[in-house]
């Protein structure tokens, strides 16, 4: 079938979104099961201004994105990925949707001695990583040639790896995963390591598709609907961003028990339902701003 992604995607109603589902604050489940995030949020807008029916979310392979996504596995993938050297020549990105910085995360006691860029290069001693095949992974190693760089499977080996003193990320997804992880602090080195493009990358060669995602960049820009993401996800303008366990409150362990003893309770709403698998597929509704709950 040759015909083009976009037609089919009018033609079915239906759109494919390749994802990460561990990838706060773009790209994670809540506490209530629900999908949500910067990147979630953009790709349900997307949905319903193709006029879909459904959604379907599909967990990628970072390592085989270009393979899946040439395939026709899904339509699009919104996972804030960076535009690379090595995947220009696979897939097409759009025009970036962010710009990131690049950032340095380590243990709470290292901060002090691992601040100042120029000395971290002087001492070979000082060892980096990054996930495989992800431009953090390419930054180390032309930024520190001489160092020791362990290639993560993802980023949570990183609590596990004892020997690596900073792990290169990017700036939003590390503090989110701080939040997390409070023995583990972001680091700004000075000088910077400068900043990174996310797009949402399609099938190499359609152009048909291609414009389209450039001029809806352009109108979420202008109508304030970024705006409106990112300080919710990026910035944190919500009670949390991670979702770790609840914490005990007089409302919850108390008030809200003795509430539902003579009341019903209207649920939370929210325009995310709750994802029963990874590849589950949701009717779509008009887009409002996803609450984390």
């Amino acid at each position: 079938d040759r015909a083009s992604v976009l037609k089919k995607i009018l033609k079915t109603k239906h759109l494919k979104v390749g994802f990460d589902p561990d990838l706060s604050p773009f790209c994670f489940s809540n506490r209530n099961g629900h999908l949500v995030g910067f990147d979630v949020a953009y790709a349900h807008q997307l949905a319903y201004d193709l006029g879909c029916d459904s959604i379907e979310f599909i967990p990628l392979s970072h390592s085989h994105l270009d393979q899946e996504l040439n395939q026709g596995v899904y339509d699009i993938v919104m996972a804030a990925t960076t535009i690379s050297k090595d995947l220009l020549r696979k897939v097409t990105f759009p025009n970036p949707y962010l710009k990131v910085k690049v950032v340095f995360v380590c243990s709470k006691e290292q901060t002090k001695k691992l601040s100042n860029l120029d000395l971290i290069k002087a001492d070979s001693k000082i060892t980096f990583a990054a996930v495989k095949n992800t431009v953090y992974e390419t930054v180390a190693k032309m930024e520190f040639p001489f160092h020791k760089i362990y290639q993560l499977d993802n980023f949570e080996n990183f609590t596990i790896e004892k020997d690596i003193d900073l792990l290169i990320w990017e700036e939003a997804e590390a503090i989110a995963w701080t939040a997390a992880h409070p023995e583990f602090q972001v680091l700004y080195p000075a000088p910077s390591l400068g900043l990174e493009n996310l797009s949402y990358p399609i099938k190499m060669g359609e152009q048909e598709f291609l414009a389209y995602i450039n001029s809806w960049l352009a109108l979420q820009e202008s109508n304030g609907f970024k705006d409106q993401q990112y300080r919710l996800w990026i910035l944190g303008d919500t009670l949390e961003i991670v979702c770790p366990e609840k914490r005990w409150s007089i409302w919850e362990n108390v008030l809200r028990k003795w509430w539902r003893s003579f009341s019903i309770e209207k649920p939370l709403k929210s325009t995310e339902t709750p994802i029963q698998n990874p590849t589950s597929q949701q009717h779509i509704k008009k887009p409002i701003v996803c609450h984390p709950f």
